[in-house]
């Protein structure tokens, strides 16, 4: 991802974009390890790199599902006004 990608996704403010758009990138790279984990465990007869890929696919899963959280809980809980915003208000 380019540098103007992910500062879009870290400073965007609709959730939805970002959901769907960290979703694919990991579900491109889950589907990556998993079929370069399954080629090593049938080319070598060897089950470690299967239950490894498991393991990172899952690393995966949940730091996006961590960063996601942390993005977007302003837009769950809102945003504070700024104390100059309130003193314009209270004018």
């Amino acid at each position: 991802m380019c540098c103007s990608c992910l500062c879009a996704v870290y400073y965007g403010r609709d959730p939805s974009t970002n959901v769907v758009l960290l979703e694919d990138f990991a579900a491109v790279i889950g589907l990556t390890i998993a079929a370069s984990c399954i080629s090593l465990t049938h080319y070598t007869g060897n089950p470690l790199p299967d239950a490894v890929g498991s393991l990172l696919i899952g690393t995966l899963l949940g730091g996006v599902a961590s960063f996601i959280i942390y993005t977007n809980t302003m837009s769950l809980v809102g945003r504070s006004g700024t104390s100059s915003r309130f003193a314009f208000i209270r004018k």
